[in-house]
């Protein structure tokens, strides 16, 4: 699994190199500080 880190830097490179992209939002269980985050290995 990605780390948040891994998945910002994904969202905002495929931003940067498209043009037509002006924003760019998260959602979800990545985006809410209030959700648990729990380690699977």
């Amino acid at each position: 699994m990605r780390t948040e880190q891994e998945v910002m830097d994904l969202l905002l490179d495929v931003a940067k190199a498209d043009e037509r992209i002006r924003a760019v939002l998260l959602v979800g269980s990545r985006a809410n500080p209030v959700i648990l985050k729990i380690n699977i290995d």
